[in-house]
Formats: C-alpha cells, structure tokens, sequence
C-alpha cells in the first residue's frame, strides 16, 4: 500500500533531473569538454582545453551554473589527473598528488584476494598514469 507516495511527482522530478543533466552535459560539450561518466550524484568530465588553471575551474563553474534555473546550483567535488572508467558506478580515480580511490562494487569485490586487488590497483595506476607502473613500486 503507497498511502504517502506520489508516483506522479516522483515521476515528474526524475524527468525534470534527466532534463537539467542533459543541459550540463550538453552545455559542456559545446564548450569542447568530453563527458566521461554521469549519473544521479554528479558527473566527471574533462574540461575544455581553455581550462588550465583552478581559477579557469571556477569560472566554467560559475559560467555552467549561470545557464541553470534558480536556486539549482553545481559545486565541484574535486580534480584529477586521471580516470579509469569500467563501467557505470565503477571507476577509479587518480589524483594529483598521486593518490589512487577505486569506487563500485564491480571494482571492489570482498571475494578478492589481496593479490588480485593489489594487482588491479597497479594496472588502474597504470592506465591512469600512462606509464609502466608505480614509481617507487
């Protein structure tokens, strides 16, 4: 029994969320940033080649944020260097002082051993940095 719910205006607010991502991802491709990954909680993507600095970051922020109805706001959750992208939800990501987060649980599995996430965590490193491993390692 749905006695509080309003499937109607669940409905209506998934529909207006699809439309107002479209416009981010839309507007950013336009500017010529590639759109890597998007779902409900955000998206990364590669910023325009005009976008150099954290300053420049910013101003596609404030620029972006323009375009979008009142009261809808963007923040950006952070920078970095590289992304290994697998699937939706599952990805890792590597940061600029050299820092590697894996997210989702394709990537994360507790039935992995820890040789085999040792493993994926070197290759991740290795896609990201372009380079035969870890230096150091």
């Amino acid at each position: 029994m749905a006695h509080f719910n309003d499937y109607a205006a669940a409905n209506q607010v998934t529909a207006k969320g699809r439309e107002l991502i479209q416009a981010v991802m839309g507007w950013l491709r336009d500017r010529g940033a590639m759109v890597i990954e998007v779902d409900t909680d955000g998206l990364y993507f590669v910023a325009p080649p005009d976008v150099q600095s954290p300053e420049d970051e910013e101003r596609l922020l404030a620029e972006l944020t323009g375009v979008l109805p009142e009261g809808i706001s963007l923040e950006l959750d952070g920078r970095y260097q590289a992304m290994f992208s697998y699937k939706m939800k599952n990805y890792a990501l590597l940061d600029y002082t050299g820092r590697l987060t894996v997210t989702g649980s394709g990537l994360r599995s507790r039935g992995l051993e820890l040789f085999q996430r040792e493993w994926m965590e070197e290759m991740f490193c290795t896609c990201c940095e372009g380079s035969r491993g870890r230096s150091g390692s």
